[in-house]
C-alpha cells in the first residue's frame, strides 16, 4: 500500500508543468482518492482538508517538498480541483 501511494505521488511530479485541473494530473487524483480508501472511506470535504493539510501542515509539507519543492502547493490545487468537480 505504501509502494502504491509513493508511486502515485512521483506520477505526480511528473506533471508539475501540467495544469492542477488537466486531464492526465485529474486521472492521478482520481488514483489517489482510491488509494486513500485503504485507510477510510473519505467524502470530498475529506479530501479537499487533506489536500489543503498536504499544502499547510509542516510534517506533510516537508515530506512532500522532499519528494519535489512544488509538489504540496500542486496536490492541493489539483485535489481541490477534483473535488470541485465531484462534489
Amino acid at each position: 500500500i505504501m509502494q502504491e501511494g509513493n508511486q502515485i505521488y512521483l506520477d505526480m511530479i511528473t506533471q508539475l508543468e501540467n495544469e492542477p485541473g488537466s486531464e492526465a494530473v485529474q486521472a492521478i487524483v482520481a488514483r489517489w482518492h482510491q488509494h486513500i480508501r485503504h485507510f477510510y472511506e473519505p467524502n470530498f470535504g475529506m479530501l479537499c482538508g487533506l489536500g489543503q493539510g498536504y499544502a499547510n501542515d509542516p510534517a506533510f509539507r516537508t515530506k512532500f517538498e522532499a519528494m519535489h519543492s512544488d509538489l504540496p502547493d500542486f496536490l492541493q490545487a489539483a485535489i481541490t480541483i477534483y473535488c470541485d468537480k465531484n462534489e
